[in-house]
């Protein structure tokens, strides 16, 4: 017989391009129904099973909103120095834990300590994926395997709410307590896949510049992300890009129950439209070439989506049940279109600024935004937006607009990865 004997090289071929789509989109899939399940019934459980009151779990939700921004730019050093895999592998093996012991909890104190925690590592494990991708895929496949993944999300949350739903009709605390463990389990599936990927290429080295930096000496370590000033403006314009999660999540249930005269139930049937449309997008974007080539024009054309939405929810109420209710199916239309247009073009700007010796740091401080938004958000929503009427989504559309701008000036200048799309547009 002839040929090579397997060695080391061939035990550590980097995963494929088209298998690592399809073991991280079974990964997100279970993962996201299990965070279905207890998104839907954990405050209720809390509150009216466990016996906590709204009032306490509510602000240990917020504590742990803060709480949950310390984690990311340390959990993403030590995947950059000990490794990706076993770090983010870790992380999930964590939450797992976590959540599935989260249904044993009796004791206010220990569940605000509980939330803090895991809020603390779900804030950490965004970037991780982002880095993983990243470093497990080349060019436009970065953005195509976020992309599936974030379609998968999608349907597999929308899945695990419908489930959930028959947990909330039985209503007994061990039907409630198997969502939470249900959910547990999923982050140890999750982890399985992760420790199944192996990364293209040699593991970063220190040195390693990002596409277009001059080559650093031997030794010398990028930059960290919080002196890149532009990296840091990046950063704050995405996470204020990324208030659209808090129009449909926070903004969109109150606006339909205190100022359109719709019923409350219009908000489900909202959200729906916003999962749908999702996943027929990220078909729509399996090829995301031209978004990935010019990343700041899709900026532009995200920003125009989430624009126009403002503007036909500024309309919107006033018009009758019947067309109060088509206008805002309209608005979540575009704000939809907007939104996942901007989650590609923000993951590839992420992508061209993080040099590989830091990778994970950097895509974890990216994803701070998130956090941040989460936070100012709501308040920006109830307090300026909702009370401001037309005027507050005014307001909003400006600041959508400035972001975009903002996002665009601070990656000018930034050269990217070279890949075939951009050669074949010009921008290579």
């Amino acid at each position: 017989m002839s040929g090579t004997p397997p060695g080391p090289a061939t035990r550590t071929a980097p995963t494929p391009a088209r298998a690592l789509r399809r073991r991280l989109a079974f990964g997100a899939a279970i993962d996201s129904f299990g965070t279905g399940l207890m998104l839907t019934t954990s405050t209720i459980y809390f509150v009216s099973v466990v016996g906590f009151g709204a009032r306490a779990v509510g602000l240990a939700m917020s504590a742990a909103g803060v709480f949950g921004l310390l984690g990311p730019v340390p959990v993403g050093r030590l995947a950059d120095r000990y490794g990706l895999r076993p770090v983010y592998a870790t992380a999930l093996v964590l939450r797992g834990a976590g959540y599935a012991g989260y249904a044993f909890v009796t004791n206010f104190r220990v569940f605000l300590v509980a939330t803090c925690l895991l809020r603390l590592i779900d804030q950490c494990t965004p970037g991780l994926l982002q880095s993983l991708v990243s470093g497990s895929a080349s060019g436009p496949d970065r953005a195509h395997t976020m992309g599936l993944v974030r379609g998968v999300r999608n349907s597999a949350l929308g899945t695990g709410m419908l489930v959930a739903a028959l947990a909330l009709a039985v209503r007994t605390r061990p039907a409630m307590m198997a969502t939470l463990i249900a959910d547990g389990l999923s982050f140890f599936v999750l982890a399985a896949v992760v420790a199944s990927i192996r990364l293209a290429g040699a593991q970063p080295r220190a040195g390693e510049p990002a596409g277009g930096e001059p080559p650093r000496a031997a030794g010398e370590r990028s930059p960290a992300p919080l002196r890149q000033p532009r990296f840091v403006a990046l950063t704050a314009c995405n996470g204020l890009l990324m208030l659209h999660d808090s129009v449909l999540f926070v903004l969109l249930p109150v606006w339909i129950v205190t100022r359109s005269g719709l019923p409350a139930s219009t908000f489900s049937m909202l959200l729906v439209i916003n999962t749908g449309l999702t996943v027929i997008l990220q078909l729509l974007f399996r090829r995301t070439e031209r978004i990935a080539a010019n990343p700041g024009r899709a900026l532009t054309v995200a920003a125009a989506f989430l624009v126009g939405s403002c503007a036909v929810f500024a309309v919107a109420g006033g018009l009758g049940a019947a067309g109060s209710l088509a206008v805002a199916a309209a608005a979540v239309v575009l704000l939809t279109a907007g939104e996942n247009v901007h989650a590609v073009a923000g993951w590839q700007l992420s992508f061209d600024f993080a040099p590989a010796d830091r990778r994970s740091e950097y895509l974890s401080v990216f994803n701070l935004g998130q956090g941040l938004q989460g936070i100012a958000g709501p308040a920006l929503m109830t307090s300026a937006v909702l009370v401001l009427g037309p005027a507050g989504w005014l307001l909003l559309a400006a600041i959508f607009t400035a972001s975009a701008a903002g996002c665009k000036l601070a990656a000018r200048g930034r050269a990217p990865e070279p890949s075939p799309a951009r050669e074949e547009a010009g921008y290579a």
